[in-house]
């Protein structure tokens, strides 16, 4: 008795391993179908995007770091930027004495400076 049921375990594991066997091979080839058709059931497949490189002039409109790889400024680093290019502006201006001119430069630094400050 003991033989026949361990004969028929062996009979169902085998009958078992050819259904997973068989299920496995169906889903490969639904898989390759799909992807045959263009549809991603998996995920592994990512859309590449090609762009043409960038012209010098494109280039040199950003900022790089030494490695020439382009820098991601924030909008308060650029910010700040443009205030230092403004303080730059003013010391220009009050040597020329175009006082006039830096009272007007000094309210557009004041404006920068209160959304510096806010971010």
């Amino acid at each position: 008795m003991k033989v026949n049921r361990m004969l028929f375990d062996k009979i169902k594991l085998q009958w078992d391993i050819t259904k997973m066997k068989s299920a496995y091979i169906d889903a490969e080839r639904t898989i390759m179908a799909e992807v045959q058709q263009g549809h991603d059931l998996t995920g592994s497949l990512k859309v590449i995007e090609t762009f043409e490189p960038m012209t010098a002039e494109e280039f040199h409109q950003y900022q790089t770091d030494g490695f020439g790889n382009i820098k991601n400024i924030t909008p308060k680093e650029l910010i700040k930027q443009k205030m230092d290019s403004i303080q730059e502006q003013g010391r220009k201006l009050l040597e020329e004495e175009k006082y006039e001119l830096f009272a007007e430069l000094k309210e557009i630094y004041e404006k920068y400076k209160q959304e510096y400050d806010r971010l």
